[in-house]
């Protein structure tokens, strides 16, 4: 098969081929009627020149028209070849589009592919600088826990009838709030505080006083771990509903905290002043900080008015599902 150069070179030399027998078929029809017909001088007879022209026209027409029958045919062919091309052209493009297509598309997969991964790897590690300094405030809470649980005090015991060392934090809450005032008679008396008791706090103040001025290290763990807990609430970026990642975090410091931490917690937390302390309330409530705590004292294992008033007081959100409130609903529905 001829290449497209040696078409091209094939097409010219045809075009010369066939205007080379025009040329010659002219000259030898001139030549033949000469050198039948004619003299070597020129007639003056008008009929003489009608009939070179006749004979001509005869000899030569035909000639001419089989030339331009041949001519529009390979002119035809020409524009069918361009219209082969065009076709041939137009498809090559449809196929160059239709592979830029999916190259795009291959383009784009990979580019949405790679945002996917950068954002997974900017997540993991926004993820793990914030448990990098999660876990190390959690550390210096603990730290504060562990100071304050360790301080010890010398108390007199009623009992044994001397001194001996106690915890300071039991030394408190002992000395603070367990008093009969804050015992329940019955169960009677503790379902009628429960539903109706007056929610004025007078003592609050007294034992937060008592514990702002004598139990300094307990209000640095206060402190600290509402900055703590502003913290995890970072994650929420102003989203109202708490989620799992959240509430994992809460939980996590939530069970890092003493009980008896967060009974005195609940107790000096509900101020006078509750407008300053609100976002501190708001914050305990958002995780149910005190849905593990006991409403009764570690020292008598009965339930404590002062830590009862604190249901009152507070959002019922704060306790959660608390089973302590679920022990005194179900005697509630048992009487």
């Amino acid at each position: 098969m001829m290449n497209k150069e040696q078409e091209k070179i094939y097409e010219i030399k045809w075009y010369e081929g066939l205007i080379g027998v025009v040329v010659i078929s002219i000259l030898f029809v001139l030549l033949l009627y000469y050198f039948t017909f004619g003299n070597r001088k020129l007639s003056t007879s008008p009929e003489q020149w009608g009939q070179f022209g006749d004979y001509i026209g005869g000899v030569l027409n035909p000639i001419f028209a089989c030339a331009t029958f041949i001519a529009l045919l390979y002119t035809i062919k020409l524009q069918l070849d361009t219209i082969k091309l065009q076709k041939d052209s137009i498809k090559l493009q449809v196929e160059e589009l239709k592979a830029t297509r999916e190259e795009l598309s291959r383009s784009a997969k990979a580019q949405e592919e790679s945002e996917k991964l950068l954002a997974e790897q900017s997540k993991i590690f926004k993820q793990q600088q914030f448990e990098t300094t999660f876990f190390s405030m959690l550390n210096q809470l603990n730290q504060l826990c562990s100071k304050i649980l360790n301080k010890e005090v010398e108390a007199f015991d009623e009992y044994l009838g001397k001194y001996v060392k106690k915890e300071f934090v039991d030394y408190i809450i002992d000395d603070l709030m367990n008093k009969g005032m804050y015992h329940f008679e019955d169960d009677n008396d503790l379902i009628r505080y429960y539903e109706k008791g007056d929610i004025n706090f007078p003592e609050f103040k007294y034992i937060q006083k008592r514990v702002d001025k004598d139990f300094i290290e307990f209000n640095q763990f206060s402190l600290y771990l509402y900055q703590v807990l502003k913290f995890v609430n970072s994650l929420s970026y102003g989203n109202e509903n708490l989620d799992d990642e959240e509430k994992k975090y809460s939980n996590i410091v939530r069970a890092s905290v003493d009980f008896r931490l967060l009974q005195l917690l609940a107790i000096t937390a509900y101020r006078e002043d509750t407008e300053s302390y609100q976002p501190y309330i708001k914050i305990l409530e958002r995780y149910s900080f005190f849905e593990h705590m006991p409403l009764k004292l570690l020292a008598n294992r009965n339930f404590n008015k002062l830590l009862i008033k604190c249901h009152r007081l507070y959002d019922p959100n704060i306790f959660g599902k608390s089973d302590y409130i679920k022990d005194i609903e179900k005697l509630i529905k048992r009487t």
